[in-house]
């Protein structure tokens, strides 16, 4: 939810695209649908989020590893289930969260449609996708941070 990424680029996350410093996850192209490199920001809660994961996990390789299979990242299934199991079965799936990711930026009149849609990691189509290699990463700094900050706000009872 807080990354707008879709499942499986997320659990098959490895820390050796997290950099902590420069406070990016470097997805590389070939984990990603349209087989491009794709950046995130990464703000306070992801942050924070990796930081307790890295904690709880001794897997050198995943961020989220299997418990049941060493060196494999956990079953895409987990997510969805979780899902389920939370009460919210036959009304959310998971691509549902970049529904929201999208709808609310939009709706909120603050971004540029371009830093929205670098953010889904689509394409911009047309002569303009052509030309235009921008990758927004200071508005989406700023565009990730804001809607984390909005999810907690939605989630009082989210301890992050």
């Amino acid at each position: 939810a807080l990354t707008a990424l879709r499942s499986k680029e997320c659990i098959e996350a490895r820390w050796e695209e997290i950099d902590f410093k420069k406070r990016i996850w470097a997805i590389p192209a070939e984990r990603m649908k349209m087989r491009r490199e794709h950046i995130i920001p990464l703000t306070d809660q992801m942050i924070r989020i990796f930081e307790l994961q890295k904690k709880e996990v001794n897997d050198p390789i995943y961020v989220f590893p299997s418990p049941q299979h060493k060196n494999q990242p956990m079953n895409p299934w987990s997510l969805s289930r979780s899902i389920h199991h939370a009460g919210y079965g036959g009304k959310h799936v998971l691509h549902g969260f970049r529904h929201l990711f999208s709808t609310t930026c939009y709706e909120s009149n603050k971004w540029r449609e371009d830093a929205i849609e670098m953010s889904l990691a689509h394409i911009i189509s047309g002569v303009r996708g052509v030309y235009n290699k921008a990758k927004y990463l200071d508005e989406r700094k700023d565009l990730m941070q804001w809607y984390n900050d909005l999810l907690i706000v939605y989630a009082k009872d989210l301890k992050i």
